[in-house]
């Protein structure tokens, strides 16, 4: 696959994805719109971690990164959207509340990443 197909395909699935699923967490959990992009956030830390580690292993990792990686996980999980929505938040919530959510995204974002690479190397042991 082309390369500029492949992150255009991925970046188009990431953000449709992003968007629905966004809807429907708001939907079935009361949740707002930062803790959503938290979720989001992690699930894409998490499948950065797993997708990577696994595409290491793959005869066609570079065609399957630009789909995965650059175009699908890279408009899933967005910096702007969680810098706009964080930004929304701290106008709205105590600085507490604030704090913990930008201590989330990050601490949970790491681990979430970290989880997901430890899989993929549970997965590919002989």
């Amino acid at each position: 696959m082309h390369p500029i197909l492949a992150i255009s395909l991925g970046g188009a699935l990431g953000a449709l994805s992003r968007h629905y699923l966004s809807q429907l967490l708001q939907r079935h959990l009361p949740l707002t719109p930062p803790w959503t992009i938290l979720l989001i956030n992690l699930l894409g830390c998490f499948l950065i971690g797993l997708i990577s580690a696994q595409l290491t292993h793959h005869r066609n990792g570079e065609s399957w990164h630009l789909l995965l990686i650059t175009g699908f996980l890279g408009s899933f999980t967005t910096y702007s959207t969680f810098a706009l929505h964080s930004t929304q938040y701290l106008q709205h919530t105590p600085e507490t509340s604030f704090i913990l959510h930008l201590l989330s995204q990050i601490i949970f974002g790491l681990l979430a990443c970290l989880l997901g690479l430890q899989l993929s190397h549970w997965l590919n042991k002989p």
